[in-house]
């Protein structure tokens, strides 16, 4: 996973494109990234914070995909997917999620308290 990519995703959603800022390249992937985002992407791997988040990501990374592989495992037709988000709803619950529910629309909500 590269977690700078990840951030400069973030970052870059987070703000409007400037065609006139300068560019750099990643030789290794080969994209193209303004330098104000990686500037704000190299200050954000800095705190510790976001640093310790980061690690967390890391460290479930394979459970995250075996989570997901898992949801879209259960058969289902597109836009009829109750049984998916039940399953969903179960497992947000069992993560201590609360006030977990399911919207007119199919969208699993929980809420996640410190």
């Amino acid at each position: 996973m590269n977690l700078f990519l990840i951030l400069t995703v973030l970052v870059s959603l987070n703000h409007c494109t400037n065609k006139t800022a300068e560019e750099d390249t990643d030789p290794k992937t080969g994209i193209t990234v303004q330098q104000n985002f990686k500037d704000e992407v190299n200050q954000l791997t800095g705190d510790e914070t976001i640093q310790q988040a980061l690690n967390h990501i890391e460290e479930v990374d394979e459970v995250t995909v075996q989570n997901q592989i898992m949801i879209t495992e259960i058969p289902c037709s597109p836009f009829l997917e109750e049984v998916r988000a039940t399953k969903y709803a179960e497992m947000m619950t069992d993560l201590g999620l609360k006030q977990v529910r399911i919207d007119e629309e199919g969208n699993v909500i929980g809420i996640r308290r410190n």
